[in-house]
């Protein structure tokens, strides 16, 4: 149902509710005062009527002769008279026989007797038991100046009155009605004269309200109705020009924002979010929502901490973690809404912590070559009178650790380059497994270890760089360390998971510190071979680069009582 329908109807009642009622209150009066005016003819009526049979002569009240008279004068009149004494015995009644008046009623309990009795005329309208009809009574003492006159009463049939009660009713009703039906017409046209502005200013509201820039101002032939409609028009057209206005400028500013690298949340006294950039979700790694409350509509216990401590430390700036991530926040209170801006500084404490420990690690590891290359050097400076085999000696471990220098070096900058490097960096071609194991069959050629490769003849989307990368280390750690005569290189694809593993004979590396053999400088030459050393990079090299294509690295026992290196990568 439209509006104009509601408004019409509303109209309608509100125009007829209150006529109609008038007029019901009215009619209901009306009706009354003309029943009691009827009675009131009939008690004057009655009053004439009693006074002509007061004229009769009936000073014997209780003779035969009187009531032949009363009889008479009744038939002539329609009327029943009858003669009552003060205490209430029937002396005479024309409608009853002579002969059993002397059985009737006493009278005294009559309401018209007892009228009568205290000198004022007693009036009342009941059925008649003895005339078994609808009957008005009218009575008054003959005498009134004596305390035992008796008492006459007329009787007159009430059928007159029921009948004007009748007619009256019906008058009333067919007026009451006539008068509803009219004042219905004239209601419905003047709601309906009303109700079209209503609908047309409506129909303006809505086009306003569902952003209908094309409207039609419609006019009236009321001049009250065409001012309101221009003014409401005049606003409209205001309010759009401010709303597209305001739009651009929400437009700009939500671009802003998510252009940003900060994460900006506001929320509102009520703990509700206004608004929410598309970086602020990212780095807290949940759906922020509109409207949401932070503290009771989240069961992410993390998520409700850090968002209260964000709103607890208002106007400065701090750092907040949020599960394993470090942030820099600021918090600020702006009217009845809290502003929380934050950005991940994690990557920035971790890159200054591996500098640090790198930087440790090296000054530790390069000390050992330095002093033996130092303590050489200078040993082959003082002594002029050296011969030469011992010279060599000293020569070879110059060179030997100079050699483990350079590795350390380029290890660590491979590492250094490697924590922080994106697998999407840069854009490559697929990788043919085929050509990095005959790449790798040439590199390790002289190898005194029988290398045997297991590979399918696909293409990987893996940077072929990578991929020698993990194979050359972990081949290179199987050479250094493994007493076995072979090396079991396996490369699976399966889906879009690329599995690498290679497997020695042994010695088996001891439970405990497998966890610990992708570290940094990490070695465990004291279980393995003792004849053989590296930089204790390689691993944590592999290591890097299994988390640039969200991998991972495992190590386990084997069959043969070695130890396998298996490397999960996911292609890109």
């Amino acid at each position: 149902m439209g509006l104009d329908m509601i408004s019409f109807k509303k109209l309608f009642l509100i125009i007829y509710l209150p006529i109609m009622a008038i007029l019901l209150i009215s009619f209901y009066f009306s009706y009354h005062i003309n029943l009691q005016n009827t009675k009131d003819q009939l008690f004057h009526f009655m009053k004439d009527k009693w006074t002509l049979a007061a004229a009769l002569d009936t000073d014997d009240f209780q003779s035969e002769k009187t009531h032949n008279l009363l009889k008479k004068a009744a038939k002539n009149t329609d009327m029943r008279i009858t003669i009552i004494s003060p205490d209430g015995i029937v002396l005479n009644d024309s409608s009853v026989p002579y002969a059993q008046i002397q059985f009737m009623d006493n009278h005294s309990r009559r309401k018209e007797f007892r009228g009568a009795n205290f000198d004022e005329p007693g009036f009342d309208i009941r059925h008649s038991s003895s005339t078994n009809t609808s009957t008005v009574y009218y009575a008054r003492k003959l005498d009134n100046t004596s305390e035992y006159s008796p008492i006459l009463r007329i009787a007159y049939n009430a059928a007159y009155l029921d009948k004007a009660k009748i007619k009256i009713y019906n008058q009333s009703i067919f007026l009451m009605l006539t008068a509803l039906i009219v004042i219905g017409i004239i209601s419905a046209y003047l709601a309906n004269k009303f109700s079209v502005p209503v609908k047309n200013l409506d129909k303006l509201a809505k086009n306003i309200e569902n952003g209908v820039t094309e409207n039609c101002l419609p006019r009236f032939d009321d001049p009250a109705f065409n001012k309101i409609a221009e003014v409401l028009y005049k606003i409209y057209c205001r309010l759009l020009k401010e709303k597209l206005a305001a739009d651009s400028g929400q437009k700009k500013l939500n671009a802003t924002l998510e252009a940003l690298n900060e994460g900006i949340i506001l929320i509102d006294k009520s703990n509700k979010i206004v608004h929410a950039n598309d970086q602020a979700s990212s780095l807290l790694g949940t759906k922020l929502i509109t409207g949401e409350n932070v503290l009771t509509e989240n069961c992410d216990v993390d998520l409700i901490v850090f968002f209260k401590k964000m709103q607890d430390s208002e106007g400065s700036h701090f750092e907040i973690k949020y599960k394993e991530t470090l942030f820099k926040a600021y918090s600020k209170v702006l009217e009845d809404e809290t502003l929380l801006v934050f950005s991940e500084i994690s990557d920035k404490t971790q890159y200054e912590l591996f500098k640090t420990e790198l930087v440790g690690n090296l000054t530790h590891e390069l000390k050992t070559p330095l002093a033996l290359v130092m303590g050489a050097s200078e040993t082959i400076l003082k002594d002029d009178a050296m011969s030469e085999e011992t010279k060599r000696k000293f020569l070879n471990t110059i060179y030997n650790n100079t050699i483990k220098l350079n590795e350390l070096v380029n290890d660590a900058l491979e590492l250094h380059k490697l924590e922080y490097q994106n697998a999407t960096d840069e854009s490559y071609n697929p990788t043919s497994l085929l050509q990095i194991i005959d790449e790798l069959q040439t590199f390790f050629q002289i190898s005194q270890k029988k290398l045997i490769f297991d590979a399918p003849a696909v293409l990987v989307n893996i940077k072929s760089y990578h991929l020698s990368s993990i194979l050359t280390n972990l081949i290179t750690n199987a050479k250094k360390y493994s007493a076995g005569n072979s090396i079991f290189i396996t490369i699976k694809k399966n889906k879009k998971k690329i599995i690498l593993s290679v497997a020695d004979m042994g010695p088996l590396i001891p439970e405990q510190e497998r966890k610990r053999i992708f570290e940094r400088f990490y070695t465990v030459s004291k279980s393995r071979n003792k004849t053989a050393s590296g930089t204790g990079l390689g691993l944590a090299i592999v290591k890097h680069i299994a988390q640039i294509y969200e991998g991972k690295t495992l190590v386990y026992e084997n069959q043969m009582g070695g130890n396998t290196f298996e490397v999960i990568l996911k292609e890109k």
